[in-house]
């Protein structure tokens, strides 16, 4: 686990969600052993939001989101975002912006239709934070008589859900 604490004063970019300056990364820091009734209380309301999970990630396999053509799917993130509360940023990068991460990105001339989507909680202050990220972008389908299901189909089979992009 990654635990952060980020500078209070730095810089605000356009659009209602902080980015900001990380001051402190602690890298490995083991969290403490939480009480029974706690941990009962999270297995419980993950349990009462299983069905919610399971229909956002049916909802995002359902949308092809092929490399250089996410920007649908990223609709589907924000308004996600949105409907659980959280303040959403979202913009496309420019060459010039990903200029210095190219050796980790590759070098693109456009990253038009790839937008980033930031959805941020804010909580009441002196603490850490939790990072969590993903990608959404998935290779093509490929010749569809391959395939045992359809790849966009999100169909769910017992404990598992099948498509592209579901495990990843």
């Amino acid at each position: 686990m990654v635990l952060m604490r980020c500078d209070p004063l730095c810089c605000r970019a356009p659009g209602p969600v902080v980015r900001c300056r990380v001051t402190d990364v602690r890298e490995d820091v083991a969290v403490g052993a939480i009480g029974a009734e706690l941990a009962g209380e999270i297995g419980r309301t993950v349990e009462v939001r299983r069905g919610d999970a399971v229909g956002l990630l049916q909802e995002l396999v359902r949308v092809p989101s092929v490399t250089g053509d996410e920007g649908t799917v990223q609709e589907v993130v924000e308004r996600a975002l949105r409907e659980r509360g959280l303040a959403v940023d979202r913009w496309e990068a420019t060459p010039e912006e990903m200029g210095p991460y190219a050796e980790h990105v590759g070098e693109q001339k456009s990253y038009s239709n790839r937008p980033n989507v930031v959805g941020v909680r804010a909580g009441g202050g002196g603490g850490y934070s939790i990072l969590l990220n993903a990608h959404v972008d998935t290779v093509a389908g490929g010749d569809p008589e391959a395939w045992g299901r359809d790849p966009f189909g999100g169909e769910v089979e017992g404990d598992l859900l099948y498509g592209r992009g579901s495990c990843d």
